[in-house]
């Protein structure tokens, strides 16, 4: 049996060779036996099915089940058209696997038929062409790209000759890639800009590192020269040698003009044709450097033009910007030629005054200025008188750069308006030594909030019938780690100026909303919480939003909470003022003017306003002690409350005869010391759960002490 065990073994052999073709190939071979309906799979069939030979039988429907069911229709019209004319098939579809992933196959099958006609037996061959697929939607894609990207791309062979041009780069250079293929892109685009040593470079850097970036000026055909930024790089095959480069580059003409413009437009301003900020900068530097050289002195002024705002809020901008102009010529006509006038932007102008002998030359040319800035401006038939503010600093002594000598000119300005406006004010260490503690302040206070640093403080406020505590003023306080507990007094003025007044506003609106809260819910009797409310949270805060967030964030009842507003900033911002006070009293909450009688309150006005209540201003309740002028004052505000139907506070009551004054002009609640310090929330818990004591007026005379009432 040697020949046929031979034989056995070389078919062993050719189907192992066979299995390990189709596995290396991913096609599989399938034998179907149409008058059985058996079916033989390769192994590389259950492969691409994703089974092992064990796990499923080799049937015509286990093999039909892997088969997306839309295109199960398209592949049995082919195998019915190849048995009815007896013809080869050739089918794509798409099969499903067991672990959920998708396989494309490419299935061509053949029928095999006897004698008579009859079909006996299919085989078929079954391809997994996903990979295939897959290369082939991304070399389309790269072709894509390659044929449609507005920038130039060339490929060049290893000898640096162009194998391929797309057509961005037939349009940027004008040549074809007839024209293009087999030269070199160095003799086809050279300028003569650059000499071959910067050729040379650029091929070194490609061999060196693989890549090189940069601007080349080149050559259209028609002759006309053109910048272009290019990325070249170089690829290599699996031993490392430069088989390829590739370059792409892009026409960065108009690039170029807009940059070339915008170099232009960097150093001066558009309106009035002066100098800007940055060339002022440079003009500047390089003035001091001189005076360093020389010795001699720079000065610097700071020009800001006096309510240039109600000039464009009431003729509009375009006379404004007239306004600008004529301005600017009125300057240069101030200096001399070796001087710079500059305009930093809005209002602001600089003026470098170079080689001062004397400070005082700085003073001279600031009254030309002045004078020359009180001449009247005609615009459009309305005649303004400009008027300016001037800070002057001097090199070296107010600074040895650029920024020292700015910020100090900055400062000496803004004390110049301090001081009544149309004026110059030379930089004095006294301003700079007060700018830097407002700079510290604000800095400071940026952190307060992260850090916990401040705390509300509860100051009662008193019914005068019968001495409970009927409401609350909540006062923040600072406990700065440098300086202490501070008082609003000493650190709301600088929240107020950089807009952290608001974000302050609102933690101490939300903070004594919550302790309201907490008060009633530990079993006191309700007391209405009140909380001021700078004038920058009304104008430029979100005050009625915060309001609502507030109540709803700690629970509190609308009725228990009464906002505080003083009196000079309601009347002198009645328009932005009233839309949010309805909107608030919309909320339900209660609203009252502070510092009441310090104002000029109009009573028309005052009587449209959505108030509940008025607070007397402390001044006049604490300047009683026989002033009859501030019982006056009092009395009538009293009264004048009442005719109104608006509830009274009066503020700063610290004697017996405050309160006794008060008694007898029936005002209903009194706040002060007389009866408490504003203090932290522990102590004023103490307060709730007990009620004060009034003092008994013995005589018609009113007699006023420092004694301060007790609880009971």
């Amino acid at each position: 049996i040697t020949e046929k065990k031979i034989a056995e073994a070389t078919l062993h052999r050719n189907q192992d060779v066979l299995n390990k073709a189709q596995r290396i190939a991913h096609l599989g071979s399938l034998e179907w036996d149409l008058v059985t309906n058996t079916v033989k799979w390769s192994d590389e069939v259950y492969r691409i099915l994703g089974f092992q030979p064990q796990e499923v039988e080799a049937t015509y429907d286990a093999f039909l089940a892997r088969i997306i069911p839309s295109d199960k229709e398209k592949m049995a019209n082919a195998i019915n058209k190849a048995v009815e004319n007896n013809t080869p098939y050739s089918i794509e579809y798409r099969i499903v696997r067991p672990d959920g992933s998708e396989v494309l196959v490419h299935e061509s099958g053949e029928v095999f038929k006897n004698d008579a006609g009859e079909a006996l037996y299919m085989v078929c061959t079954v391809h997994d062409i996903t990979e295939r697929k897959l290369a082939e939607a991304e070399l389309k894609l790269a072709d894509n790209v390659f044929s449609h990207t507005d920038e130039a791309i060339i490929v060049t062979g290893a000898d640096k000759k162009v194998l391929r041009i797309n057509q961005a780069f037939t349009v940027i250079s004008g040549f074809s890639e007839k024209e293009t293929v087999g030269k070199s892109p160095d003799e086809l685009l050279k300028s003569g800009e650059h000499d071959d040593e910067f050729y040379h470079n650029i091929w070194a850097c490609l061999s060196e590192q693989g890549m090189w970036e940069g601007e080349v000026i080149g050559r259209r055909k028609s002759g006309q020269l053109f910048p272009g930024w290019h990325n070249m790089s170089v690829v290599r095959d699996e031993l490392g040698d430069i088989i390829q480069y590739i370059s792409i580059f892009s026409d960065i003409t108009e690039k170029k003009r807009a940059e070339e413009s915008i170099r232009r437009l960097a150093q001066f301003d558009q309106l009035t044709g002066l100098p800007n900020r940055s060339l002022f900068n440079d003009r500047l530097q390089h003035a001091i450097s001189r005076a360093e050289r020389a010795k001699t002195s720079v000065g610097l002024m700071f020009i800001d033009l006096d309510r240039f705002k109600n000039v464009n809020d009431t003729l509009g901008h375009q006379a404004g910007d007239r306004l600008l102009q004529i301005i600017s010529e009125r300057l240069c006509g101030c200096v001399r030629t070796q001087d710079t006038v500059a305009r930093l932007g809005g209002d602001e102008f600089t003026i470098v005054l170079e080689d001062l002998k004397h400070a005082e030359d700085a003073a001279i040319v600031a009254e030309k200025i002045l004078e020359g800035l009180s001449h009247t401006i005609d615009l459009g038939g309305h005649e303004i008188i400009p008027g300016a503010s001037i800070g002057i600093s001097i090199f070296p002594e107010d600074g040895g750069d650029n920024e020292c000598i700015i910020k100090n000119a900055d400062i000496a300005m803004y004390q110049a308006k301090q001081k009544g406006r149309n004026r110059y004010q030379f930089y004095t260490q006294e301003f700079s030594q007060h700018a830097d503690l407002k700079f510290h302040m604000e800095k400071s206070l940026r952190h307060a909030l992260e850090n916990n640093e401040l705390e509300v403080y509860y100051q009662p406020q008193v019914n005068l019938k019968n001495g409970v505590i009927a409401g609350a003023e909540a006062l923040v306080r600072w406990n700065s780690p440098e300086k202490g507990l501070l008082s609003p007094a000493e650190f709301l003025p600088f929240a107020e100026e950089n807009g952290l007044i608001e974000p302050i506003g609102v933690w101490v609106l939300e903070t004594a909303c919550t302790q309201a809260k907490a008060w009633q819910d530990h079993g006191m009797t309700p007391v209405r919480m009140s909380v001021n409310i700078a004038g920058y949270q009304i104008t430029h805060g979100f005050i009625v939003e915060s309001t609502k967030a507030a109540l709803k964030k700690s629970g509190l009842s609308a009725e228990f909470l009464e906002l505080e507003i003083t009196e000079d900033f309601v009347m002198g911002h009645l328009d932005k003022s009233v839309e949010k006070l309805n909107a608030l009293q919309e909320l339900g909450v209660s609203l009252a003017i502070d510092d009441f009688g310090t104002g000029y309150s109009s009573l028309s006005y005052l009587k449209k306003l959505p108030i509940n209540r008025l607070k007397i201003d402390r001044s006049f309740v604490m300047d009683m002690s026989g002033d009859k002028d501030d019982e006056a004052i009092v009395s009538a505000i009293i009264a004048m409350a009442k005719i109104l139907g608006l509830s009274v506070t009066a503020e700063g009551a610290e004697c017996d005869g405050h309160i006794n004054f008060l008694v007898k002009e029936c005002c209903e609640e009194v706040q002060g010391y007389y009866f408490s310090k504003p203090v932290p929330e522990a102590e004023f818990r103490n307060l709730l759960v007990s009620s004060f004591d009034l003092p008994i007026d013995d005589s018609p005379k009113l007699e006023y002490g420092a004694t301060y009432g007790k609880r009971s």
